[in-house]
């Protein structure tokens, strides 16, 4: 399994705020051994590429060398790239320098801006396409940790039950306090526990990465995790079946199309609320207007066009847009700018491609009340 680190809000954030000179890199990484190598090597040069940028735009010299020289660490650092990933994302100005290994694919690049462009960052964090996958079954129990396209592997989890055998040696230790209730009434409360004891092991490992979990489990034991389970981000999709003998990449393969299904479902649902709340005049697609309503913090949550190239500039009082070109000095990806906005704002940023956007724009929002 890929070794991924998902940013929380509050770095976003934090790279959000930064200003220039700012480069902000993206390196897609093919599955291989050799692919971090080449990973490297193109990191190395989208590194010069930045260098050139920042040098021509005018940043004092010092500026430039203190940025790129964060990067050439990075490049350098053999334990980052020991660890592999389907994508890394490096952020560097000369103060600091951030840097992500990320489940997602992305499409390599390199920005030199006075800010960071996070739009494939935003969209890893949104869509963090991992899971976790708790097998269960009279003889096993076992967390496996999923990265799509980067295979997967069991976790080592403390206090989680090998198997059903842990319930006779607590059933000899209670059986003189409370008889144990017969029949199918017994089985489902025996099951249940089983069940419950795995959740009290897991959670504190699901609960820190807030990925989907997903159980991989046979009857009866799937409605008895299901009649006690507590966290909030459990998938009801399952996969059935027992799985003992069931390889961790194999786990890992049938969690995929889950995942796809869990995104797709957001997305609808995110689309029918827009649809719902654009009579009522609490939903907008025009960029100008969103610009301003993230401004003024009115943006509940937002949906863009990851690939969009639209430039320009954002007023800082009241999100009055103007329109511009990347290849001028001081024009920003707009929507990104927007994104920031609305994530200073606590609100929330789904990054898309075209097709899932309503009505053609690049850009949608919801909004928690009228600008």
């Amino acid at each position: 399994m890929q070794n991924v680190d998902i940013p929380t809000i509050e770095q976003v954030q934090e790279l959000s705020a930064e200003r220039g000179p700012c480069i902000s890199l993206y390196v897609d990484i093919e599955p291989g051994a050799l692919q971090a190598q080449n990973a490297r090597v193109a990191l190395k040069s989208l590194a010069n590429d930045a260098d050139r940028e920042l040098t021509e735009r005018g940043v004092p010299e010092d500026q430039v060398k203190a940025t790129c020289a964060h990067i050439r660490n990075i490049i350098d650092d053999e334990e980052f790239w020991r660890f592999q990933a389907r994508s890394v994302a490096v952020f560097a100005s000369p103060t600091t320098v951030r840097s992500y290994r990320m489940a997602n694919r992305v499409h390599t690049e390199v920005t030199a801006s006075d800010r960071f462009r996070l739009g494939q960052l935003l969209h890893a964090l949104a869509f963090p396409y991992g899971a976790w996958v708790l097998v269960l079954s009279e003889k096993n129990a076992r967390l496996v940790g999923v990265a799509a396209d980067a295979g997967a592997h069991t976790v080592d989890v403390d206090g989680l039950p090998p198997d059903t055998s842990v319930l006779e040696r607590t059933a000899i230790a209670d059986r003189a306090a409370m008889p144990r209730p017969q029949g199918a009434t017994g089985d489902r409360i025996e099951q249940q526990k089983y069940a419950r004891l795995a959740q009290e092991a897991i959670l504190p490992i699901v609960k820190a990465s807030g990925l989907p979990l997903i159980l991989a489990a046979a009857q009866p034991l799937v409605p008895a995790y299901q009649a006690i389970n507590e966290y909030p981000h459990f998938v009801e999709e399952i996969i059935d079946g027992n799985h003992d003998n069931t390889s961790d990449d194999e786990l890992g393969r049938r969690a995929v199309p889950i995942l796809d299904a869990l995104y797709a479902r957001q997305l609808e649902s995110w689309r029918e609320e827009f649809q719902q709340l654009e009579n009522e005049g609490r939903a907008v697609t025009d960029v100008s207007e969103t610009a301003r309503a993230a401004t003024f913090g009115a943006v509940d949550s937002l949906m863009i066009d990851l690939d969009s190239e639209l430039y320009g500039r954002l007023a800082d009082d009241d999100g009055a847009v103007q329109f511009g070109d990347e290849a001028h000095r001081g024009d920003y990806a707009i929507l990104d700018e927007i994104a920031a906005r609305v994530l200073q704002a606590s609100g929330r940023v789904l990054p898309v491609h075209a097709g899932d956007l309503p009505n053609g724009s690049p850009v949608a929002a919801i909004l928690r009340y009228g600008v």
